[in-house]
């Protein structure tokens, strides 16, 4: 005969499965509603059903990807994209049908190929600033460095300069971040994006702020893979110092920055955000490339706060519409099945498909990832070059008249989860000296050969391949 005690823990015992049986059965359909990769889905689901009690956790932690702006989003001028390169305007069209913003004309980059060129104008540009300097970075180091880049921001904030600093709590934690004390102290704001304790409506944990943009009284930009720390730039040439791409912009294409900016801004910060300096506004004539000459730029914002993958959706895009050549390097190197798909078929096509990526990484478990990628890339005709030292650049050049750079990596974490941001340039020139850098960097690397694999490391990276997407 069962004891009262013994009763009531068996009703608690049945309560607690039925309930658990309803989250499972919960986060199930919305998986399957959330339309993300097969792969990820599979994987998350196996996760909940045949380990429950360790699957919701990470679920609930890690696997949404989306946010609800309030936000009411800036509704851009709806046109087809007109008068690019017919090489360019396949991406155009995708990328501003998706509601990202049009390619936009009227304006000058300088693509800034080393880490003194990125410090160098990083540093001029802070000087010059005379109204705000509006900063978003996911590293921010309290090596000499990062230092240098703080005591100048802190003179300029003495000066009455606005500026705004914004950077991600997990990146720039606290083990590895300067103090920001004397900066607030000299009028400078502030501000963590999601720290580990925050509220949930600002999105999860897993979300991560990715971006790098620097902006200098509403008028120049500096964007790209580059964090302020010793291994991605300073003074001085380092020969351990990564590999790695910045730009500066100025003219129309800025304002998208701005608006990034200050989105991801009133996300994180509790500050107050102030009136854009830009006043010029966008039209139909500035929406439209005029001539091929001219500096053209798409800003494409990705991840939890944009609709849709629009940078998954451009590479793929680029992928299918290469004629000549695809031109690749990326620190990390984990793709799903349709973009590794995408990159074989180009090179069945005849396609000059190249990779570049380090030879080891700062990231043993992405190293361990790629593996089985690159062997079937390989297998397939795909020319892959190793890197003696730390390439952490994020580029890939397609034909002659369209080139991406920015801040994601060629991964599921990059290009599904972070908040991140590219930039398609369609000129003929800036392209030109991408490819040029490209070249240079594959003369100093290694080419890639299989080598026989052991049973031990081969079995890991099958099991990396199939729950990798999950991060």
């Amino acid at each position: 005969m069962l004891t009262m005690p013994n009763i009531n823990n068996l009703l608690l015992s049945h309560a607690f499965s039925s309930f658990t049986l309803m989250v499972m059965l919960f986060l199930v359909l919305s998986l399957l509603r959330s339309r993300r990769p097969p792969g990820s889905t599979l994987a998350w689901i196996f996760a909940i059903i045949l380990i429950p009690y360790v699957g919701i956790p990470l679920y609930l932690t890690f696997g949404t990807r989306k946010i609800k702006i309030r936000e009411k989003k800036k509704k851009w001028l709806r046109k087809s994209v007109l008068g690019l390169h017919p090489a360019a305007e396949p991406f155009g069209k995708i990328l501003y049908s998706s509601g990202i913003y049009p390619p936009l004309n009227n304006s000058d980059i300088q693509i800034l190929t080393d880490g003194e060129k990125s410090y160098q104008t990083l540093i001029s540009e802070i000087e010059k600033a005379q109204r705000s300097i509006d900063i978003e970075v996911y590293v921010f180091s309290r090596d000499p460095v990062g230092k240098l880049i703080l005591s100048k921001l802190i003179q300029r904030a003495k000066a009455g300069v606005q500026v705004r600093l914004l950077v991600d709590a997990w990146g720039s934690s606290i083990f590895i971040r300067p103090s920001f004390k004397e900066l607030i102290k000299a009028g400078g704001q502030v501000s963590f994006f999601l720290p580990l304790i925050h509220n949930p409506a600002r999105g999860r944990t897993n979300l991560r702020n990715h971006r790098k943009i620097a902006l200098f009284d509403s008028e120049v930009a500096i964007f790209g893979g580059m964090n302020y720390a010793k291994e991605y730039m300073g003074p001085d040439p380092d020969p351990q110092r990564w590999s790695d791409l910045c730009a500066r912009l100025e003219g129309l294409a800025i304002q998208p920055l701005i608006e990034i900016f200050n989105s991801d801004w009133k996300i994180s910060s509790k500050h107050q955000s102030v009136k854009n300096v830009f006043e010029s506004p966008l039209n139909s004539e500035n929406s439209v490339v005029l001539s091929e000459d001219q500096h053209t730029a798409q800003i494409v914002a990705s991840g939890p706060d944009v609709s849709g993958d629009p940078l998954y959706d451009g590479l793929l895009t680029s992928c299918f519409e290469a004629k000549e050549k695809i031109w690749l390097t990326t620190p990390y190197f984990v793709p799903d099945e349709t973009l590794l798909k995408a990159l074989n078929l180009a090179c069945q096509r005849g396609v000059d498909v190249k990779i570049l990526i380090p030879k080891r990484s700062n990231h043993l478990f992405a190293d361990l990832c790629r593996g089985s990628f690159l062997r079937e890339l390989h297998e397939a005709g795909v020319k892959i070059y190793l890197s003696k030292k730390m390439t952490h650049a994020k580029l890939m050049v397609i034909d002659t008249h369209v080139a991406v750079v920015g801040s994601a990596n060629f991964d599921l974490r990059s290009l599904l989860y972070n908040y991140e941001l590219g930039v398609f340039l369609y000129s003929t020139s800036d392209v030109a000296v991408l490819s040029e850098w490209y070249a240079d960097r594959i003369q100093l690397a290694e080419t890639y050969e299989i080598h026989r694999s052991s049973l031990v490391r081969e079995s890991i990276e099958g099991v990396l391949r199939i729950f990798g997407p999950l991060f």
